[in-house]
Formats: structure tokens, sequence, C-alpha cells
């Protein structure tokens, strides 16, 4: 029968001294980003206090680009590329 391995609660605990570099590749995304965006800014940082998101836009022919942008403006750990 397996053992269940016990790590003690420092190593369990995701809010190290670790950062986090998320990517979302997007194309013609103008009308979900927004939420995926959000989603995002409200799950990264239950895992770390220091984490980046990064939208990458794959040479979308809508808004998608000027969306991520807005929101890089106001989000300081968002990057739009």
């Amino acid at each position: 029968m397996a053992r269940a391995v016990r790590f003690p609660a420092q190593e369990r605990n995701p809010r190290l001294d670790r950062s986090l570099s998320a990517l979302i590749a997007v194309r013609n995304a103008q009308s979900t980003l927004r939420a995926a965006v959000f989603e995002m800014l409200d799950v990264l940082p239950e895992l770390t206090s220091r984490f980046e998101l990064i939208v990458i836009d794959d040479c979308s022919t809508d808004a998608t680009i000027e969306v991520a942008d807005e929101l890089a403006a106001v989000y300081p750990q968002l990057f739009a590329i």
C-alpha cells in the first residue's frame, strides 16, 4: 500500500518567494480577452504574489491588441505583445 508523502507546510505553500509568468496567446479574441484576463488576474495572486501576465497577439484582424493594451494600461502585471 502506498503511503502519503507529507511535506512541511512551508514546502506546500505556493506563496514562497517565487515568480510566475503566465502567457496567453490570442488571435481575434476581442470579445473574450477581458474575461480571460480577469480570470487569470483572480487566480494568479492565489499562486504567488510575484507574477506577470503576458498577452501575445497572433496577428489578429480585430481589436484584440487594442483591448490588451487598454488592460495593460490599468494592470501593471499585464504586458501586451
